[in-house]
């Protein structure tokens, strides 16, 4: 339906697949980049996930305040994200970011919220990440375009592998894939 259509538009954008100009949606440089790459392919999923988290709200809450490791049903995702949303829009919320993790390959492939399902129906999302991979799913471009978007967050080029570990790191490829520290470093 049109709720649907425009919802989609507006992650498309967030995801910079989408760019605004005047009042139309139009396929951005990196939109027709990634188009040429594919959708089935793991690294256009790692760019959406890493610009999703640079410009949507509840992406970059997923990313910055729920640990790896942890599986989180979704009555206790509406409650993390806390006061100041009416319930109705906190359920919307995470029921969109749900579906994100269900119909994509962030979910079970890079295994950023794995869903939980009980017969057809998810109940819950384990953020699991890539910690306990041995290889890297990811290709090194992937974690580079990563690390590219938090030296523009930060406005520091300059870092050290450490800093990226830190409760503190607004991003970067563990926080927002859950890569082990041994495959940054051989990387």
């Amino acid at each position: 339906g049109d709720v649907q259509k425009e919802s989609m538009k507006l992650w498309l954008t967030d995801a910079e697949i989408f760019e605004v100009k005047g009042n139309k949606r139009v396929l951005s440089e990196l939109g027709r980049i990634l188009r040429s790459i594919g959708a089935n392919d793991l690294f256009t999923w790692a760019v959406v996930w890493t610009n999703l988290a640079k410009n949507s709200p509840l992406i970059e809450w997923y990313v910055q305040k729920l640990p790896w490791g942890r599986v989180y049903s979704k009555n206790e995702l509406i409650e993390a994200l806390g006061d100041g949303y009416r319930d109705r829009t906190k359920r919307n919320a995470i029921t969109e970011l749900v579906q994100l993790f269900d119909y994509s390959p962030l979910g079970r492939e890079l295994k950023i919220g794995v869903p939980v399902k009980k017969g057809r129906t998810t109940t819950a999302i384990e953020k699991k990440g890539l910690l306990g991979e041995s290889t890297l799913k990811l290709h090194p471009l992937a974690i580079l375009y990563s690390l590219y978007r938090y030296a523009e967050r930060t406005s520091r080029y300059h870092f050290t592998v450490s800093e990226l570990y830190e409760d503190s790191a607004p991003e970067g490829p563990y926080k927002l894939f859950g890569i082990p520290k041994s495959i940054i470093e051989s990387v």
